[in-house]
């Protein structure tokens, strides 16, 4: 049973507020709701808005129970303002937890300031045990923030060039080639990469999540069917997925969107902790996205494995803010922000296709000739690490292995060949990633010995 919530009047220049109701929307609200969203907003938004409105909203989320619906506020009768809800089932604090995403939360210019937003968010919060919000707008986030949602701070955006235009996409199209070519992993000959396209998502899938999932601590159900609707059916983008296999056995899945501007690393299904599955799969994609044709590959996510994987791809981190915020009603629950996975396709932005990011980066900051500058020493630093790493293989302690580098320190006092050098190259890498204002520091893949 819905209530409907009468409120006193409000008297303004323009408008009076009279009546204010909160409900779930009707069919009959959709050309309504479709203004109070598409106010402003260039034709390109509005026919990616509504090309994808009823694969967001309606029945087709297998994580749902068939009757979507947003919340709307009317004044008068007229549709002032909405909230949309995508149900989510998902892993909270190692629970299975139903779930909803809050999203598209949009009040009509005429009504704004007088406290609607902050009422449908209010109704919002109630929907479920735990409610996200990934995306969220400058408008939306002060009020969360207020309300009590945290901010989940691990939430990171990286780019990859490979065509930006101009001198300074140049400069970072090549900082780009020339990190991943200095850090980049070797191929793994235990671990062959399939590219997949077209294809739904089967039972293999189902197997591999079913095996992976209890590593998680909170994160969205990634099952073949959630899979299939957020992307194989999408109605209007194109995904692929690259599938890792050992010894023919399905170890890791990475979703990604091709595009002539901006590519977008979406989406990742498999283990937590397997640095070795995400470089293959993400060597493979940055190779086919490139072949494609693009200007620069996207991802954003909160995992620290990933992330230092992204960094020795050539990927750098972006400034641009990458907002997720949780709301729990579970009574003393002070862990809302901890252990989040979240990939690119989590926000409901590359759902509806409204996905692109601005390049809001460091580097779109400087001119050409300081661009120059920082990548130049970032490459240094990168060879430097590279050499370091190289000193580190050919230890007689450490051995020559090649996936996990120094699994023993030599003994206390016992020096090793070149590792009256390692030391300071590492220093001096170090202090070079510095002077650049790097955020997060590419490090080869394994651990150096001490």
């Amino acid at each position: 049973m819905i209530g409907i919530d009468v409120l006193p009047s409000h008297h303004d220049v323009e408008t009076a507020l009279t009546t204010t109701e909160y409900r779930k929307s009707r069919p009959e609200d959709r050309a309504a709701i479709f203004a109070v969203l598409n106010e402003d907003k260039d034709q390109a938004h509005i026919e990616a808005r509504e090309g994808t409105f009823d694969c967001q909203f309606g029945a087709e989320n297998p994580h749902g129970d068939g009757t979507g619906a947003l919340w709307v506020v009317t004044v008068d009768g007229e549709i002032a303002g909405v909230n949309g809800l995508m149900p989510a089932k998902i892993r909270y604090q190692k629970e299975a937890v139903d779930a909803v995403w809050s999203c598209d939360t949009a009040v009509s210019s005429r009504f704004r300031g007088k406290g609607l937003g902050k009422g449908l968010l209010a109704r919002v919060s109630a929907e479920a045990e735990v409610v996200m919000g990934y995306g969220i707008s400058d408008m939306s986030d002060p009020i969360l923030n207020k309300m009590g949602w945290e901010l989940v701070p691990e939430a990171r955006g990286f780019f990859f060039y490979v065509a930006e235009e101009g001198a300074k996409g140049l400069i970072k199209n090549a900082r780009s080639s020339l990190v991943r070519l200095a850090l980049g992993p070797a191929k793994s000959a235990e671990i062959e990469v399939e590219i997949h396209e077209g294809e739904p998502f089967g039972a293999d899938v189902d197997e591999l999540w079913k095996a992976s999932v209890p590593e998680y601590v909170s994160v969205v159900e990634r099952d073949a069917a959630y899979l299939n609707w957020r992307y194989h059916r999408h109605p209007r983008l194109h995904y692929v997925a690259y599938y890792a296999r050992r010894a023919g056995e399905l170890v890791g899945v990475l979703i990604a969107r091709p595009d002539a501007i901006e590519a977008v690393i979406a989406d990742y299904c498999g283990p937590v902790q397997h640095g070795d599955i995400k470089e293959a799969l993400l060597e493979a994609a940055v190779s086919d996205l490139s072949r494609r044709g693009t200007r620069r590959i996207r991802c954003e996510t909160t995992d620290a494995d990933l992330i230092d994987v992204l960094g020795r791809e050539g990927f750098r981190q972006t400034n641009a803010t990458f907002r997720f915020r949780v709301w729990s009603n579970r009574r003393d629950d002070h862990d809302r922000a901890k252990g989040w996975f979240l990939m690119t396709g989590d926000s409901d932005n590359d759902l509806a296709a409204l996905g692109s990011s601005p390049d809001s980066g460091a580097f779109a900051k400087r001119g050409p000739l300081s661009l120059l500058m920082v990548s130049a020493l970032q490459v240094m630093a990168a060879t430097l690490q590279l050499m370091a790493s190289a000193l580190t293989r050919v230890s007689p302690l450490c051995g020559d292995e090649t996936t996990e580098l120094c699994r023993t320190a030599p003994p206390p006092g016992v020096k090793t060949p070149g590792s009256t050098l390692r030391s300071p190259l590492r220093g001096l890498a170090s202090a070079l990633y510095r002077s650049t204002e790097m955020s997060t520091l590419v490090r080869p893949r394994g651990g150096l010995c001490t």
